[in-house]
């Protein structure tokens, strides 16, 4: 049963390839890509995250018994910027993307790393240079200017953003939050007169590679940046609902 659920999960990753070669007709190329910035052009294609979406969804849930919880506090409209507990790559966005449309018929961008390829772009990746990376690669700073700017003109057009505020996987820890992407919508906010709720997520594997094992998505309640006196209050806070939600103490 192991051997076939680690089957089920590599078909997964190469039908991504597969698509990927039909819709882009390019290579994943390990370098940093172009930093000309796409504004006010809607990257994502809603026919690409259906796609992936609804494969996603047969996959995990033939061998992962699935939970749901908190569904009702996900924006049915308007910006948001949702901040879910990084567990694992591939799964995570598979089940924030699953959710968000169950509760909301709703099709999110995410932020992901620089090497992504045109196809995730066109499944709503928005291409992101971590912080090693932007001292390091060239390029790097102005492909992250050029997303922030694209964000903030995602936030304008009542678009909603997933961003994994650890940075980096933590399945077996609760790893501390980057302040980049919630101090960018702060200034979103400053600049725009308009609040744009932020929403905490947890997620929890009973068995990474068990077959139907549990996994566990619970939603919690939005909140504002206004409500909180600074900015490292709210990180405190966002980081103790996500860690209580994914059923860590802290």
């Amino acid at each position: 049963m192991i051997n076939m659920h680690y089957t089920a999960c590599s078909l997964l990753k190469i039908t991504f390839k597969s698509l990927l070669t039909f819709f882009a007709r390019e290579e994943r190329e390990d370098t940093m890509p172009n930093t000309e910035p796409k504004l006010y052009k809607l990257q994502k294609k809603d026919l690409v995250a259906c796609i992936l979406r609804v494969f996603a969804k047969l996959v995990l849930f033939s061998f992962h018994r699935i939970t749901m919880e908190g569904l009702e506090h996900l924006p049915k409209e308007g910006p948001a910027l949702l901040l879910p507990k990084h567990c694992t790559y591939g799964r995570d966005v598979a089940l924030e993307a699953i959710a968000l449309h169950r509760a909301t018929g709703r099709y999110a961008n995410f932020l992901m790393r620089a090497i992504a390829s045109r196809f995730y772009e066109w499944a709503g990746g928005i291409k992101i240079a971590r912080p090693k990376d932007v001292r390091r690669v060239p390029g790097a700073r102005a492909l992250n200017r050029a997303s922030f700017e694209y964000i903030r003109w995602l936030y304008l057009q009542g678009e909603v953003l997933v961003a994994h505020p650890e940075g980096t996987r933590n399945p077996y820890d609760m790893g501390a939050l980057k302040m980049g992407v919630i101090k960018h919508l702060m200034d979103v906010e400053n600049e725009a007169g308009r609040c744009i709720p932020l929403v905490p997520i947890g997620i929890r594997y009973r068995g990474y590679w068990v077959p139907f094992s549990r996994i566990e998505v619970k939603i919690g309640e939005p909140v504002y940046a206004d409500d909180f006196e600074n900015i490292k209050h709210l990180l405190s806070y966002l980081r103790e609902q996500i860690s209580q939600l994914s059923g860590w103490v802290i």
